[in-house]
């Protein structure tokens, strides 16, 4: 049987996830201090699209732009 192609036209974005553990309330405001563990990276918008397309067995081309900040380097 012959693989779906499928071409995904959109943003292209970093996701970024900050893990760790939480380790008090702040005295300032209510929010959680955190004692940071670790960052993943991983596709967002368009990007994210692509990679469940991907994972379902199509060929997927993707179209987007790319920026010229640390992010768009990488």
């Amino acid at each position: 049987m012959r693989r779906a192609r499928i071409v995904v036209v959109g943003d292209l974005i970093a996701d970024q996830f900050i893990s760790g553990r939480v380790s008090r309330m702040s005295r300032e405001a209510p929010v959680l201090i955190l004692s940071y563990d670790s960052t993943t990276i991983v596709p967002g918008g368009a990007g994210n699209a692509a990679a469940n397309v991907a994972a379902l067995g199509a060929r997927v081309d993707v179209v987007g732009l790319v920026g010229r900040d640390d992010e768009g380097r990488r």
